[in-house]
């Protein structure tokens, strides 16, 4: 356990998850343990069922739900990327969330490890390191600086994990813009590049090995293609630098 001195009060934190036809059961049955077995358990963790879904997903749902915390929400027709974020964000109560894909894993004891940061510095976000895992074997540890708003104008560098105010991300709009798809963590941060007036991102000592985010790498599902993922990153990208001025952020840092 790495945690802030004089760490107070836990925040409430809940988790934003969506699921659809193609999601892979066995990384979302992994990201589920990973939830589950939480040294601090979340509050709530919706889970947005995006659409029809395969059985095997349908029977790791009915494993999540065996949490109390977890609430499974449901919509007909695929609402896409980020209108699934919107709706998971609009269905939360925590004053902190925590948007975690399918297939993306948690350290033990991560949700305890941001709470307490942003806790500790009252912070409106917190961002930490993560690592990519091949076959189960995390190969590509990715040790983000703080935040850099010209360096995020330049590649969407900020996405796992974060952990942001909920009242103030309804306040600026996350999740509405539909011209980020694909970009939805880009667009969080767009959103709010001037509102979020506290930004941390984990300090973790490097002797500790504190990367808190493991990220499954997998074959894309047949919907998702790469050239138009590419293309929606380098529209949202023009966007981001089309502005008169890249809006200052106020950061601090421990």
């Amino acid at each position: 356990m790495l945690l802030p001195p004089d760490a107070g009060a836990r925040l409430v934190v809940g988790l934003l998850t969506s699921v659809w036809l193609r999601t892979p059961a066995a990384h979302f049955a992994a990201t589920v343990d990973s939830v589950l077995g939480q040294t601090v358990p979340p509050a709530e963790w919706i889970i947005l069922r995006n659409g029809p879904v395969e059985a095997d997903v349908e029977a790791v749902l009915a494993r999540a739900r065996s949490a109390a915390f977890v609430r499974v929400i449901d919509v007909a027709e695929n609402a896409g990327i980020i209108g699934a974020m919107r709706l998971c964000l609009q269905a939360a109560t925590a004053a902190y969330l925590l948007p975690l894909d399918a297939d993306d894993l948690l350290e033990r004891d991560a949700l305890e490890v941001l709470a307490s940061w942003a806790s500790e510095h009252q912070a409106d976000v917190v961002f930490s390191d993560e690592d990519l895992l091949t076959n189960d074997i995390p190969e590509h540890p990715f040790l983000r600086p703080g935040f850099d708003p010209v360096l995020h104008a330049e590649s969407a560098y900020v996405w796992h994990a974060c952990l942001f105010r909920r009242d103030r991300a309804l306040a600026v709009g996350v999740y509405e813009d539909q011209g980020a798809e694909y970009c939805h963590d880009w667009d969080t941060w767009k959103a709010g590049a001037e509102p979020w007036s506290v930004v941390l991102p984990l300090a973790m000592p490097p002797q500790t090995g504190g990367i808190i985010t493991r990220v499954e790498v997998h074959q894309l599902p047949d919907s998702s293609d790469p050239a138009a993922v590419k293309i929606a990153g380098a529209r949202f990208q023009a966007r981001l630098t089309s502005d008169d001025e890249i809006s200052p952020m106020v950061c601090s840092y421990p």
